[in-house]
């Protein structure tokens, strides 16, 4: 394995970045969709950084936003060291990395992954240190898969892997012997009584490799494994030079065992090297490794041999969507379903590859198609409900939802997506329901746990959210989003000192968790704190100094602090990240009208109106400084717009001195009566 050149390092970096913003722009901060979107990216970050830059975001606490900001940051710096100290650093990553041609080897332990993190943006004695750490980590790698064996630990990272990006692969059911199997119950008792009798008067068994290999399959598919693999033990030990006997001694251990099912299908390479069998049975072994490029490679050769082989085409198809090469899958899976129409997997499949390449009418069809066969697949089911939300036609979304589930109830990622899609359009009853449902499959899933939570405390049940906070971080004291949940349920409490207590908890978990900074400072502003308000909002800009609502609400604490020049600065800052930010837009024209200013300030409410065109409180505003300049018609127009727009302003108008030129009037006393 080589590291990337700078200038793809750089290409790669530029176009996950704008994937990033993107992602961020579509969705909420606090969306779940957005987690998802983002872990859909990194597969395009070349080898390594592509696991880097998951295992940065993985173990930083906090929002997805917040989590793809430290991975950014973190690739930021590296950029920033220059291409001359890239260069430096990655040939000497080059000479060690040479001899590794499974970047499992890295990224299965953590330790290994965060050593190469770290010599990235090293400098110095430090670069040598830590070089000789990874060359140490990786020859006790090395000596850990000769001892252990390399499919155990493998096999874990391939559950990894598959779950995040596409479903299991398709392995075909028989053993590839090319026979059916129509052995009975009584024939497999027969034969073993036979094979046992000729052994104990040392005679070698009678049988022909095809139908022991019968015999074998038939114990294979009532699950009797040692049984099949003691009898497989056998007709090699008979036959230890047949390539069908060897390849299906291979295929049996490719699910469970797959490095030493590769050495299986070798051997019966060695003697048949045109066995294309033997060939695509050891493409699947490497998928089932997480070697996807090493599979595909041998499903070609295989497809070399017999070009019509509908698993190898679908096998190569899924492989290469798996690698985040989605164009190239679908032209695959197109070659498997030109032979087979009605292979419900490819279609699933292909449904996928659109997906992810935003072609979200043409994944909707292909479900479509895979429905035709089987209309109670759910992964179909659910690809379509996942569509129809990717196009914002949250209705029909669900309406797949309920289907998958009323195949498969126990379907978390349809409820979750569900309670996702109530919560975002605010039913939010709904959405709890969806959590309970979740929580009775899995009474500890955390995040159900910490959203019902949430779900509470937007319909202002603020002590019910405080208790389902209280069950997430029984389960995960250290969930930050139900630490910064409660510090919010206790904010809307007024117990201001408790509110402190958990948002301080959240942030002893993660120090750099910009939620719980910036809700700290918000709630010191609402106390009137505000020196101590901007002290919070600065530690936000720290972490991203193009934070929005922590630059706005900075020019709002300054704002109430009297500094009204100063809370300009701050205003113009934070329009310059969000031309259309409404509390920006808000603050500095109120900071203008404060500075008496009127025409600039009346320029600026209506730039904040074009944003929030319902708000009343810009038309309230608007209407004093028309009273202030005698301009009675228009003020009384606003005002009468602010009042019908919130009934409840009349009191403050009728107390508001402002409006001292106006009180005599009927027409104002009619407004306010």
């Amino acid at each position: 394995m080589r590291l990337p050149s700078w200038r793809e390092f750089n290409e790669k970096l530029s176009a996950f970045e704008k994937g990033v913003t993107k992602s961020v722009e579509r969705f909420r901060n606090d969306h779940p969709l957005l987690d998802r979107a983002i872990n859909q990216l990194f597969p395009f970050m070349p080898p390594p950084f592509g696991s880097i830059a998951q295992n940065i975001y993985q173990s930083f606490d906090g929002s997805p936003e917040e989590k793809s900001q430290e991975v950014l940051r973190y690739f930021h710096y590296l950029q920033s060291q220059d291409e001359k100290h890239y260069e430096q650093i990655a040939s000497q990553l080059d000479t060690i990395l040479v001899r590794v041609d499974n970047l499992n080897q890295i990224t299965a332990k953590e330790s290994t992954l965060q050593t190469i993190q770290e010599i990235l943006i090293s400098s110095g004695s430090a670069v040598n240190r830590k070089l000789d750490t990874l060359r140490t980590e990786l020859a006790q790698m090395e000596e850990e898969i000769r001892v252990i064996g390399a499919e155990q630990h493998e096999s874990l990272r391939l559950l990894r892997t598959l779950n995040a990006k596409f479903d299991l692969l398709k392995v075909t059911p028989e053993l590839r012997s090319g026979q059916e199997i129509t052995v009975s119950g009584e024939e497999i008792v027969e034969i073993d009584r036979l094979n046992e009798e000729l052994e104990r008067v040392g005679q070698a068994s009678a049988l022909d490799v095809k139908t022991a290999l019968r015999n074998v399959n038939a114990h294979y598919f009532a699950k009797e494994y040692d049984k099949a693999e003691e009898l497989f033990d056998r007709v090699l030990k008979s036959n230890p030079r047949d390539p069908v006997a060897l390849s299906n001694k291979g295929s049996m251990l490719t699910e469970k065992r797959p490095q030493e099912a590769i050495r299986w299908f070798d051997k019966a390479l060695e003697i048949d090297p045109t066995y294309a069998d033997a060939m695509y049975n050891k493409g699947t072994a490497y998928a089932n490794l997480g070697r996807y490029q090493d599979a595909i490679a041998w499903f070609d050769k295989a497809l070399e041999f017999d070009p019509r082989d509908v698993d190898a085409l679908y096998n190569k198809g899924t492989a290469l969507g798996i690698s985040g090469r989605h164009q190239e899958a679908i032209t695959w899976l197109d070659k498997a379903l030109e032979i087979n129409p009605k292979l419900t997997e490819a279609w699933v499949n292909k449904s996928k590859a659109y997906g992810n390449l935003g072609k979200y009418r043409e994944e909707i069809f292909c479900c479509d198609k895979a429905l035709e066969t089987n209309p109670r697949e759910v992964a179909a089911l659910y690809n379509k409900g996942n569509a129809y939300q990717d196009l914002g036609k949250k209705e029909e979304a669900i309406v797949w939802y309920d289907k998958a589930l009323e195949v498969n109830p126990r379907q978390l990622e349809a409820l979750i997506n569900k309670a996702h899609i109530f919560y975002e359009v605010g039913k939010y009853q709904a959405a709890i329901s969806c959590y309970d449902s979740i929580l009775e499959i899995n009474p500890r899933h955390v995040d159900a746990l910490s959203d019902k939570g949430t779900a509470y405390a937007v319909l202002g049940k603020f002590k019910e959210a405080i208790l389902w906070y209280d069950k997430a971080l029984e389960v995960n004291p250290r969930h930050v989003n139900a630490l910064n949940g409660k510090g919010n349920a206790y904010t809307d409490l007024g117990k201001n000192e408790e509110a402190i207590v958990w948002y301080d908890k959240a942030l002893e978990v993660n120090p750099k968790y910009a939620t719980a900074l910036y809700n700290k400072g918000h709630l010191f502003s609402e106390l009137g704190k505000h020196r101590e308000a901007i002290k919070w909002y600065d530690k936000v800009l720290e972490l991203d100094p193009k934070e929005a609502s922590a630059l706005s609400n900075k020019g709002l604490s300054y704002y109430g602090l009297g500094e009204y020049q100063e809370a300009l600065i701050w205003f113009d800052k934070a329009l310059e990240v969000n031309r259309r930010s409404r509390s920006a837009l808000w603050g500095k024209a109120i900071a203008l009208d404060a500075l008496d200013e009127f025409k600039d300030a009346l320029e600026w409410y209506d730039r904040a109106l074009e944003v929030s065109p319902n708000d009343a409180s810009i038309f309230y505003a608007k209407s004093v400084i028309k009273c202030l300049q005698a301009k009675k018609d228009e003020s009384l127009k606003l005002l009468e717009q602010a009042v019908n727009l919130d009934p409840g302003i009349k009191e403050q108008a009728r107390t508001d001195d402002d409006f001292e030129d106006l009180k005599e009037d009927a027409r104002f006393q009619r407004l306010v009566r």
